[in-house]
C-alpha cells in the first residue's frame, strides 16, 4: 500500500505528464482542423474526428476486460440507486465545448491569448470546484497556499506566452468564451472523477465522458453542416489520427487522480505540463520557425514552482505535517 505522500506525487506527476501530452494533442488537432478547412466547420469536424477515435479507443479497452465491461453495464444501476446523479454524466461536454472554443478562437486571438484566458477560467474554476465540494475528494478550503500558487500559475502563463501576445486579435466575447472554457473543464475533470468513484474504474468515467462529447459534437457538425458548411475529406496522414488516443489518455488519468490531489492541483499540474510541452515542441518540433525565448523558459520554471508550492503538505503550528 503506497503511503498518502507517495500517492499524491504518483497523482502529481501522472497530471503532469498528461498535460504534456495535452500540449501535442493541440498541435495534432490543430493540424487535422487546418486539413479540413479551418475555421468553425473544420474545427468541429476535426473535433468530432477527434473525440471518435478516443471513443473507440477506450470502448475497445473497456471490452477486453471483464470488470471494466461491467463497471460500464452498471452505470445506469448507479444512476437508478443516486449515487450517482444525471448532471454529474455530463463532464464530456466540457472537452466538447473546449475544442470548439479553440477552433472558434485561436485563428482571432492566436494560441497565446486562448492560452491565457483558458488557463485563467480553469484555476479560477478550480478553487471554486473544490470549494464546493463537487469533486470525488470533496470539500477543500481555499487555503493562502493554494491561491498564491493560482495566482502565480496565471502570472507565469501570462509571462511564458508574453512573446506572442503583440502578434495576436482581440474580442472580447471569445476572449470570454475561452475563460468559460477553461472553467468548463475545471467542472469536467470533477464530474468525471465523481463516476470514476461511484463507478470504481476511471475507464468507465473516460467511457462515458467520451460518448458525451461525441453525441454533443455530432449535433454541432449537424448544425454547422445545415447552416451551409460541408464536410471535407480526411486526410491521408494517420499521425492526424491521434489525438484522441491523447485525449481518452488525458481524461482517464485526470479522472483516476482527480479524487487524490483535487481539481485545483489537477489543474496546476496539467498546465504545467502543457507548458512543458510546448517548450519540447518549440525546441524538437518548430512551427513557423519559432523558438523557445527566456520568457518562456522563465514561466516554464515558476509555473513548475508554483505547482510544488501549491502542493506541499500543510503542517501544523509544531512543525509536523
Amino acid at each position: 500500500m503506497q503511503h498518502p505522500r507517495q500517492e499524491r506525487l504518483v497523482a502529481l506527476l501522472a497530471a503532469v505528464g498528461v498535460g504534456v501530452v495535452v500540449a501535442v494533442q493541440a498541435r495534432v488537432n490543430g493540424d487535422l482542423a487546418v486539413a479540413l478547412g479551418g475555421g468553425m466547420s473544420g474545427g468541429t469536424q476535426a473535433a468530432l474526428v477527434s473525440f471518435l477515435v478516443g471513443f473507440l479507443a477506450v470502448t475497445v479497452i473497456v471490452l477486453s476486460g471483464p470488470v471494466m465491461r461491467q463497471a460500464v453495464r452498471d452505470l445506469p444501476a448507479t444512476l437508478r440507486s443516486g449515487e450517482l446523479t444525471w448532471w454529474q454524466c455530463l463532464g464530456g461536454l466540457g472537452g466538447a465545448f473546449l475544442i470548439l472554443t479553440q477552433a472558434a478562437s485561436v485563428p482571432v486571438l492566436g494560441v497565446a491569448v486562448f492560452t491565457v484566458a483558458v488557463v485563467g477560467g480553469q484555476t479560477a474554476t478550480g478553487l471554486g470546484v473544490d470549494r464546493v465540494g463537487l469533486g470525488p475528494g470533496g470539500r477543500q478550503e481555499v487555503t493562502a497556499r493554494r491561491l498564491v500558487a493560482s495566482l502565480v500559475t496565471v502570472g507565469s502563463v501570462l509571462l511564458a506566452v508574453s512573446g506572442r501576445l503583440d502578434t495576436a486579435g482581440f474580442s472580447l466575447p471569445l476572449v470570454l468564451m475561452c475563460f468559460l472554457a477553461g472553467g468548463a473543464v475545471s467542472v469536467q475533470s470533477a464530474l468525471n472523477g465523481q463516476v470514476g468513484r461511484a463507478s470504481g474504474s476511471a475507464l468507465a468515467a473516460s467511457w462515458l465522458s467520451f460518448a458525451t462529447g461525441t453525441v454533443a459534437l455530432a449535433l454541432a457538425l449537424v448544425a454547422t453542416v445545415a447552416g451551409g458548411h460541408p464536410l471535407r475529406p480526411l486526410p491521408s496522414e494517420w499521425w492526424m489520427y491521434v489525438g484522441g488516443l491523447m485525449g481518452a489518455l488525458f481524461v482517464t488519468v485526470v479522472a483516476a487522480v482527480v479524487g487524490t490531489i483535487g481539481v485545483l492541483l489537477v489543474t496546476l499540474a496539467t498546465v504545467a505540463g502543457q507548458l512543458v510541452g510546448a517548450v519540447l515542441l518549440d525546441a524538437f518540433f518548430p512551427v513557423g520557425g519559432a523558438t523557445i525565448g527566456a520568457t518562456t523558459l522563465l514561466g516554464t520554471v515558476l509555473t513548475l514552482a508554483a505547482l510544488a508550492y501549491g502542493s506541499a503538505p500543510r503542517r501544523t503550528r509544531e512543525g509536523t505535517p
